[in-house]
């Protein structure tokens, strides 16, 4: 399929807007300007769709035709990040160049599906196959790796952030958990068994609560903090 379908609640309309080269379309974000920027991980594109009139703007990511361009986030300033799960590196774009910046992980074997972007401007990122939680700083390019609670084979996945900067991180290894990290003291804070593998969540600023479903055919809920009335 290449063409992703806003879904109207009220009329239970769907609308078809088509994205050309990009085949598959994967993961979406939303730009806060009325697009969506969005990645095809068969493809090796990344694209912008202009919600009003459809239009939309390709890029290759990467030389390489496996880089899988995967998970997606926004910084403050504007720029889409995304993890290349085939190779050891996550790009940043320009939004209005589509000029690429692409930035080392810390060995040529790390992978990483997703990445999230903490308020401090720090990107971080899940290395699957190594079992790290890994940082990368925007400026300097210094990467930090912290060690999963699962260890080698803990297969991180997915990462969000809640209101206070900490890190929710799936494990999806033998060991199914949802692992919380404290980006302010560099440690992991919590961690909760899970009935199967965690792909994606959401956090829902207004209750504390991040949202996830599992393939387990569950949809489950952490309470991350008690909100202020």
């Amino acid at each position: 399929m290449n063409d992703i379908m806003p879904y109207d609640a009220e009329t239970g309309e769907l609308e078809i807007f088509m994205t050309g080269e990009a085949q598959d379309p994967h993961t979406m974000v939303f730009d806060g300007r009325g697009g969506i920027w969005f990645t095809s991980q068969q493809s090796n594109r990344v694209g912008h769709l202009e919600m009003a009139t459809g239009e939309y703007r390709l890029v290759t990511p990467h030389e390489n035709e496996r880089a899988r361009p995967y998970g997606i986030v926004m910084d403050a300033e504007g720029h889409p990040w995304v993890s290349l799960f085939g190779t050891n590196q996550l790009v940043r774009i320009n939004p209005e160049t589509l000029e690429l910046t692409h930035f080392d992980k810390m060995t040529p074997e790390s992978r990483s599906r997703r990445l999230e972007i903490t308020g401090d401007g720090h990107v971080w990122y899940v290395d699957e196959p190594r079992g790290f939680l890994g940082r990368i700083h925007p400026e300097t390019r210094e990467v930090a790796e912290f060690p999963m609670p699962g260890g080698d084979d803990s297969r991180p996945y997915a990462i969000t952030k809640d209101d206070r900067d900490v890190l929710w991180v799936t494990q999806t290894g033998p060991e199914k958990r949802l692992t919380a990290f404290d980006t302010r003291e560099g440690r992991f804070i919590a961690v909760h068994e899970v009935s199967h593998n965690i792909r994606h969540m959401m956090f829902d600023a207004r209750t504390s609560m991040m949202w996830f479903g599992t393939d387990a055919n569950m949809v489950g809920r952490v309470v991350t903090r008690v909100p202020t009335p």
